[in-house]
């Protein structure tokens, strides 16, 4: 089948079924007919399109559209948790899962620069002299860096962390807005910041404590950082280049992606900030707080691939139901 020529025929048929899903709280006895109607045919044509093309894209356009004239047509509405159930078994995992380049490549860059910065810092102790006097070096690797992780309450300490950490993670995904230029320089401090005080540490015989204090929680913490910044930079990248869809419905369908991703954010970062807050600072041996922080991580990318990859075999796109094709315009 020519599926160029398929779309082509039946494209004003979609476009009147959306014209007519968009007003179906003004519709006549005469729409409401025709609605059925484009309805019944359109879920013909995605079952059409399904056998017979690779395109996602189209794929999802018309099953999107399928699925709000349902709602249309029947007026069903599914209870409040089978949206939750949903946003954490398809919407946020596949939007992570189909952006998965684009967060390790941040992860991989961030990490290498940490590395570089550390071992620079060890190495040449007039870049020490430069980050601070011997006295303030001496007190943050002897007192202030461990004692950051138990001079409040645990549970003030991990409200704190869960704000500190979510406040990170939302400049990186207002930065989206932005197209995701400002997303580079924000990595770049959190990483300069990262192997700064690891090369600290490191230069004065502290390397256990920082690892030992770092990896519980850091581990769970920094991905959902560079996932927050990998989400956004696509982002940015799809104002570029949309692919065979417009640019507005690419744009648009990307920052509902970025949204996605800050929403599910949310909670990553509450078992980051328990972990930071309980597990970090316990008297438990350090081998066991950072096996707690490696099967947190472990899970979390589990999570990610089993139900993103599910997702994406599904043809879908975490987009919502009732996505408009366009970005909004004022």
């Amino acid at each position: 089948m020519d599926m160029d020529a398929f779309v082509a025929v039946n494209g004003p048929v979609w476009d009147r079924l959306d014209e007519l899903v968009r007003r179906r709280r003004s519709l006549d006895g005469a729409e409401v007919d025709e609605l059925i109607e484009l309805y019944q045919r359109a879920t013909t044509h995605l079952s059409i399109v399904r056998s017979g093309s690779a395109d996602a894209m189209l794929v999802g356009r018309l099953s999107s559209l399928v699925a709000r004239a349902r709602s249309a047509v029947t007026g069903a509405h599914g209870p409040a948790w089978r949206e939750v159930v949903r946003f954490f078994t398809v919407s946020f995992p596949v939007v992570a899962y189909r952006a998965w380049r684009w967060w390790l490549g941040a992860a991989l860059g961030s990490l290498a620069v940490a590395y570089v910065l550390a071992v620079w810092v060890v190495k040449d102790p007039a870049v020490q002299t430069v980050l601070g006097t011997p006295e303030e070096i001496r007190q943050l690797v002897e007192r202030d860096f461990a004692d950051y992780y138990s001079e409040h309450p645990a549970a003030s300490f991990a409200g704190q962390v869960w704000v500190n950490n979510a406040w990170v993670s939302l400049q990186v995904v207002v930065s989206a807005i932005l197209l995701g230029l400002p997303i580079p320089w924000i990595l770049w401090q959190n990483a300069a910041n990262l192997g700064i005080i690891s090369g600290l540490m490191h230069a004065h015989g502290k390397a256990d404590v920082f690892w030992g204090l770092i990896l519980p929680h850091g581990m769970l913490e920094l991905t959902a950082v560079f996932l927050a910044a990998g989400v956004g930079m696509r982002l940015g990248w799809t104002v570029i280049d949309p692919g065979p869809r417009r640019r507005g419905e690419a744009l648009a369908e990307q920052g509902r992606a970025v949204m996605s991703v800050a929403l599910g954010l949310v909670a990553v970062l509450l078992v980051s900030g328990l972990i930071e807050a309980g597990v970090t600072p316990s008297g438990l041996p350090t081998w066991a707080r950072i096996a707690i922080g490696a099967l947190a991580e472990v899970l979390f990318l589990t999570y990610v691939i089993v139900f993103g990859r599910r997702a994406v075999r599904e043809d879908e796109t975490g987009d919502i139901e009732e996505a408009p094709d366009l970005a909004p315009t004022a």
